[in-house]
């Protein structure tokens, strides 16, 4: 994915929280293997400001993609993501790169959550 569209997703990614107060994204790839698989779903809700994100999974803009990692925290100024399947971290990040946390997940092609996602991120 190409930095403008990365930038494009991200956006409409806010934009959707803000306006409906959650999205559903659909996964592609496979950094958060076993957890979410190729084709499952992913609610996303807005990060709170003061929200601890340690531990939790999130909606991430890491400049070429939007990805759903875990948060290994760092702090509240900066945030520090990886996908549970990768050997490496992810860069650190400032906590405004956070978009959302995912509030509920659904296997691909199982009940209403995966039929209404229309979303496509990397995981």
């Amino acid at each position: 994915m190409d930095r403008i569209r990365a930038s494009f997703a991200s956006e409409a990614l806010r934009r959707r929280l803000a306006a409906d107060g959650s999205a559903q994204l659909r996964v592609q790839g496979r950094s958060m293997a076993p957890l979410f698989r190729e084709g499952d779903v992913v609610e996303i809700r807005p990060l709170s400001p003061l929200e601890d994100l340690s531990g939790l999974i999130i909606a991430v803009d890491l400049g070429d993609r939007v990805a759903v990692h875990r948060s290994i925290g760092l702090g509240r100024p900066t945030i520090q993501t990886h996908g549970i399947a990768c050997a490496h971290l992810d860069p650190p990040l400032p906590r405004s790169a956070g978009i959302g946390v995912v509030a509920r997940h659904g296997r691909r092609d199982e009940g209403q959550l995966a039929r209404a996602a229309g979303w496509a991120l990397m995981a």
